[in-house]
């Protein structure tokens, strides 16, 4: 069925029609679960208000009744969290105009096929968790201009390819954590990359990093738990490789330290138990801590048995402190 309104409703009435339908449909199951269409486009309202359609009673309450939802290109204003949850939502038009989109907006829209983010948002950001567990999303555009991609805002989202334009500077942390990308190349003019921000891509076989003066870290757990994960391609940019920066990266069967290279986080290649080699183009002068008291590690590089054992070893492993020159 639809449900159409033709004037324009209030905060508080959007909200009693997401308890209304919470309420009602709240206990039927899935084979008998309605399919409603929301329809405001006959209206001129500007703004859907944060949780519109998200019951908020707890963490996993969600209004599965709503199939899809017609927008007014009036609306210039999403709020936070307002179709999250919205599980059975395969659709929503009328968004293009929006200039404010709050955070995780559409997360866990998990019916979703597809979605374009409006160019026009003035923070030109893409928001935090906008598509958080949105698992039928496979590919996304980041409009030109955007400089930023939000903490978790892919997190979960079935990405297979993602079109970065050259305006993006910074990605944060766990933007692209769960997602389904087979290689990526992050741009060259990016220059800020969070903890976690490509970790458990189980389907990543090849990454490259950006080159320039900017970005010198791999960050903490970047490609945690990517365990296809068998190419990686950084440059002399990079002094530091963060810690378990390639945790449980069981596919990586090689792997360089380069000379540019001068901090080994804690556990950085801790059970990429495939590797049969790895190469530090620089073999002395590498230390590590126990306590307060530091020591020398070059020992290790005596041979590739000894090399491997300390790094990819237990984290009680000596080898496996962070190790630095």
């Amino acid at each position: 069925g639809t449900l159409k309104l033709t004037d324009n409703p209030t905060a508080q009435q959007i909200l009693d029609i997401r308890d209304a339908l919470y309420n009602t449909y709240k206990n039927y199951s899935d084979a008998n679960m309605p399919s409603i269409v929301i329809d405001l486009s006959d209206t001129t309202i500007t703004s859907i208000p944060e949780n519109a359609f998200w019951p908020a009673i707890d963490s996993g309450s969600q209004c599965e009744a709503i199939s899809s939802v017609k927008l007014p290109t009036t609306v210039t204003s999403i709020g936070k969290n307002a179709f999250a949850y919205c599980s059975n939502m395969t659709s929503i038009t009328g968004y293009t105009q929006v200039t404010s989109l709050g955070d995780g907006a559409f997360e866990f829209c998990s019916s979703l096929t597809s979605f374009t983010i409006p160019s026009g948002l003035t923070s030109k950001k893409v928001p935090d968790s906008l598509l958080y567990g949105c698992g039928n999303i496979t590919s996304i555009s980041i409009p030109s201009g955007f400089t930023e991609i939000g903490d978790s805002a892919f997190f979960s989202a079935g990405l297979t390819s993602v079109t970065i334009p050259p305006s993006v500077k910074t990605i944060d942390r766990l933007a692209f954590n769960y997602c389904k990308f087979n290689s990526l190349t992050i741009p060259n003019t990016v220059t800020s990359l969070g903890e976690m921000f490509l970790s458990n891509n189980k389907s990543l076989t090849t990454v490259t990093l950006p080159y320039n003066t900017s970005v010198t870290k791999i960050p903490d757990q970047a490609f945690d738990g990517c365990s296809a994960l068998r190419t990686v391609n950084y440059s002399s940019n990079i002094t530091e490789i963060g810690k378990m920066a390639f945790h449980d990266c069981t596919a990586l069967t090689s792997f360089t330290v380069l000379s540019s290279v001068r901090k080994l986080g804690s556990n950085f290649l801790w059970r990429a138990s495939s590797l049969t080699s790895i190469t530090f183009q620089v073999t002395s002068g590498w230390k590590s801590k126990s306590g307060n008291t530091e020591y020398s590690v070059d020992g290790y590089f005596s041979s590739q048995t000894s090399l491997i054992n300390a790094i990819v070893g237990t984290p009680s492993s000596t080898g496996n402190s962070e190790w630095y020159r």
